[in-house]
């Protein structure tokens, strides 16, 4: 079976992606030691690459790396790429979320999209970019414990439903990240590595 690091020490992020790819690939964390560098860009597409070359120049193995984010075009399209950090450096959910409700508290609109850009380097000259986008509503209610992130808040726009209420297999079906991954994967076939 192929094997891959992914590039995140984030739990929700690990499962999801693992439920997403493990029937056809081995999908490991960074070992302890490895720390990840700054997120200097200023696109998913920039901070993804940051994150794969990093992991894979000091592995020397095929990485995956995403970088994703939730936008909200009313707010001038954050919180974007600091969408982890959206409240501050060491921000939880909790903080972030109630930072964007905050920060809609007087706006009419309050559509919104997930996007994810992941970045597969297989070698330094085979480098991959995949992305995905899923679109819906901000709710003024919390709504679900499953997921991560803003997901409880987030309303998908096809199901009318929460991410924080969605069954983890439709969100996988169905999600930014799952689009992304489905493109990866298609991307991926017959690649020898």
């Amino acid at each position: 079976m192929k094997k891959f690091l992914l590039a995140t020490h984030n739990k929700g992020k690990l499962r999801e992606i693992t439920e997403i790819l493990n029937n056809r690939y081995e999908l490991s964390p960074p070992p302890p030691d490895y720390i990840a560098p700054p997120e200097t860009g200023t696109t998913f597409k920039e901070n993804a690459f940051i994150k794969a070359k990093a992991l894979h120049d000091k592995y020397k193995t095929p990485v995956i790396a995403d970088d994703s984010g939730i936008i909200v075009p009313s707010l001038n399209n954050e919180p974007g790429i600091y969408s982890a950090r959206y409240a501050g450096k060491n921000a939880i959910d909790e903080e972030n979320n109630q930072k964007l409700l905050f920060e809609l508290e007087n706006k009419q609109n309050r559509d919104a999209y997930y996007e994810c850009v992941i970045c597969c380097i297989l070698s330094e000259e085979d480098i991959i970019f995949s992305n995905g986008k899923c679109y819906g509503t901000i709710s003024k209610t919390y709504a679900g414990g499953n997921g991560f992130g803003y997901d409880p808040y987030f309303i998908e726009k096809s199901t009318g439903i929460s991410f924080g209420n969605l069954a983890p297999n439709i969100k996988n079906e169905i999600s930014h990240r799952a689009l992304a991954l489905k493109e990866l994967k298609r991307l991926l076939e017959g690649k020898n590595f």
